[in-house]
């Protein structure tokens, strides 16, 4: 913590404490604002959502970092807070520890990291369909890429908007399965 840094950028919600106390960054700051981004996507929401000024931001993420701070992770998450939280300024989090805990804490929950997202099937089918044509006319060509652009705009819109859907479903507590 050095210096006063009087031009933040950034959204308040994913900053961390250093932020909401006007201090330089570190590299742990950015590791804490991916928690806080997953917290919301497995929670849902974060406490201090809903609240307008930076003042309450502050107040409520300082009032939040004990135990129930990742009690909606799973376990491993604990261990990364407290090494990211009690990080000094210059010090290098322990990234092989971090993905560590979070591959533990994958495999405990079932999730499978080597599994294509259904975006990657999607355009990996568009690109064997562009790249398997019979016909190597310049103008289909061009179509296809261009429909294959479109596609991928799309595929990530479909994406956010379903990551949208899944967080509202969490917080009224609905549990909608494929």
């Amino acid at each position: 913590m050095t210096s006063l840094n009087s031009n933040f950028r950034g959204t308040l919600r994913y900053a961390s404490l250093r932020t909401d106390h006007v201090f330089d960054l570190g590299r742990s700051d950015d590791l804490i604002s991916l928690l806080y981004v997953m917290i919301e996507f497995r929670s849902g929401k974060l406490r201090w959502t809903s609240l307008k000024t930076k003042e309450e931001v502050w107040r409520m993420k300082d009032r939040y970092l004990g135990k129930e701070f990742v009690s909606c992770m799973p376990k491993q998450f604990e261990k990364i807070k407290v090494h990211l939280f009690n990080l000094e300024f210059f010090a290098e989090p322990d990234y092989l520890m971090i993905a560590k805990l979070m591959k533990e804490a994958a495999v405990e929950n079932g999730i499978d990291l080597k599994q294509a997202f259904e975006q990657e099937i999607e355009m990996d089918e568009l690109r064997e369909d562009v790249k398997n044509q019979s016909k190597p006319d310049f103008t289909h060509t061009l179509l296809m890429q261009n429909r294959l652009q479109v596609v991928e705009r799309l595929i990530s819109q479909r994406f956010f908007l379903r990551a949208k859907v899944w967080r509202k479903n969490q917080q009224y507590g609905v549990n909608i399965k494929k």
